[in-house]
């Protein structure tokens, strides 16, 4: 991982698969992230790993243009979402793992 500028990471696993990550910021507080994009997404299980662990963390969700519903890894989730969100984005489906991930965008 490189980080050529701040909030703008670039992953490399190989020479074939590498994707960019841009952070926002939390407003509040510049030092934490409040949002994540995946930009041209590889298909290295590694990075999907990744995303699952960071879904772990605490109340995150994933989603992904096209997407039927947003991803979560914790139930705990489910009840800090805005009731605007799941209208617009679709009932929240459970994962566990970066395959689970990976197979929910295949499916989209």
């Amino acid at each position: 991982m490189s980080e050529p500028e701040e909030n703008f990471w670039q992953l490399r696993y190989d020479k074939v698969n590498w994707c960019d990550l841009y952070l926002g910021a939390l407003e509040q507080d510049a030092s934490k992230i409040e949002s994540m994009m995946v930009s041209r997404p590889c298909v290295d299980g590694r990075l999907w790993d990744g995303l699952a662990a960071i879904l772990k963390l605490g109340n995150v969700v994933l989603h992904f243009p096209g997407g039927a519903a947003p991803l979560f890894a914790r139930v705990e989730v489910v009840e800090h979402l805005p009731p605007e969100m799941v209208k617009a984005l679709g009932q929240p489906v459970c994962v566990a793992t970066g395959k689970e991930i990976s197979d929910a965008i295949d499916r989209a």
